[in-house]
């Protein structure tokens, strides 16, 4: 719970590497306890899978909470198993599972778009009614025809945010 600007250490297995949760270099690196997203610097690009120690200083673009640290603050400790994803409904999402990787059963509300960068949107609704987001990075290879308006989905994914603006 250190804040903005803080200088922090964490240790933990990658469950997302670089590039798979948005801009080229970020990642998540995660433990028993919670997760945290890792801006890794050019040239540190560690496997899914690998038990790393990362320190560096806490920041909050578009209100999503992540370490940058220099190429001297990852250190590769070995590798290990990552955590299962955690079932949640959409009514969990938010600050307490930011970073953490997630299953959530949802039925697709409208048909997936593709935005013109190549991530796609999903619009969703749990089980309990319960509307919510999800993104696809293009990187993940998903197709926009994967799915249609009215099929029952099994997600399985990183929780994220991004605000449009500073506060929103």
């Amino acid at each position: 719970s250190a804040s903005v600007g803080a200088t922090v250490r964490v240790r933990g297995t990658v469950t997302a590497e670089p590039g798979r949760v948005g801009l080229p270099p970020l990642g998540v690196v995660a433990d028993e306890t919670g997760a945290i997203f890792v801006r890794f610097p050019d040239g540190v690009v560690p496997v899914r899978g690998a038990l790393v120690e990362v320190v560096g200083r806490l920041f909050d673009p578009y209100g999503q909470l992540e370490i940058r640290p220099a190429s001297a603050g990852v250190r590769l400790l070995g590798i290990a198993a990552p955590a299962p994803p955690l079932p949640i409904g959409a009514a969990s999402l938010g600050e307490l599972v930011e970073a953490r990787l997630v299953t959530l059963d949802a039925t697709l509300d409208v048909a997936i778009v593709r935005e013109s960068g190549g991530d796609l949107v999903l619009r969703l609704r749990d089980a309990a009614g319960a509307a919510f987001v999800a993104r696809a990075t293009r990187q993940s290879g998903l197709q926009a025809t994967a799915a249609q308006r009215g099929d029952r989905l099994r997600l399985v994914g990183i929780v994220g945010q991004r605000a449009s603006v500073r506060g929103a």
